[in-house]
């Protein structure tokens, strides 16, 4: 199940990844509802963001989620939005 969802947590920004990406998401599906209390995955260690730190916040924000957005973009709207999303961010830091 882990290795399962692993394949599903990249960007797909090639057509064997997202080609992967579907696959595993039809052997999820056919497996149904899942329990995240048995499931053995390893999650990655959230960052500390200091109170009042903005440009921090804004780094993570871009680095961390909104550059894998861009990068797997799958359509001319999830681009729009994705680069929306990143003019918001940095009008909002200054």
């Amino acid at each position: 199940m882990a290795a399962l969802l692993r394949c599903c947590a990249g960007e797909g920004r090639t057509l064997l990844s997202r080609r992967v990406q579907r696959l595993a998401a039809q052997c999820l599906g056919e497996l149904g509802a899942v329990d995240p209390g048995r499931i053995d995955m390893p999650v990655a260690p959230a960052e500390k963001l200091s109170s009042g730190n903005t440009a921090e916040l804004a780094r993570v924000l871009l680095r961390d989620h909104l550059a894998r957005s861009v990068r797997g973009a799958n359509d001319v709207d999830m681009l729009d939005a994705a680069a929306l999303a990143v003019q918001e961010v940095l009008v909002h830091v200054g």
